[in-house]
């Protein structure tokens, strides 16, 4: 199996678990818009993927951004599985970026604009 049919197969077990509602702390139920985003898939080392090598450290970055940025993704390219590809782009990107000596002080906030160069 290629890394991208892989992602793939992560990315819609993650959607089969998708909660569309939550409730506020005053209990009343509200609409967030990140709650329809399937879960940034668990993973426990770096690997090889069609876009290059994914260092766990990033790939964790992303996980903790992705709601946010799975919505920027899906309005600006009306494609969820174009923005987790997206994503993963960006996550190799910048895994190769580190590999090559590259430091990365904020690498969330670095990792998020590189997401938003690929998507727009």
């Amino acid at each position: 199996m290629t890394g991208y049919a892989w992602n793939l197969q992560l990315w819609n077990l993650a959607a089969e678990s998708v909660e569309y509602s939550k409730s506020s702390p005053t209990g009343r139920n509200f609409l967030d818009v990140t709650a329809s985003v399937p879960q940034w898939p668990a993973l426990d080392s770096g690997y090889e993927d069609e876009f290059g090598p994914i260092d766990l450290e990033v790939y964790q970055a992303a996980g903790e951004i992705w709601p946010n940025a799975a919505v920027f993704g899906e309005f600006a390219l009306q494609d969820r599985d174009e923005a987790f590809s997206l994503m993963l782009k960006a996550v190799a990107s910048v895994s190769s970026m580190i590999a090559s000596g590259t430091h990365i002080e904020h690498l969330k906030r670095y990792l998020n604009t590189t997401y938003k160069n690929l998507v727009a």
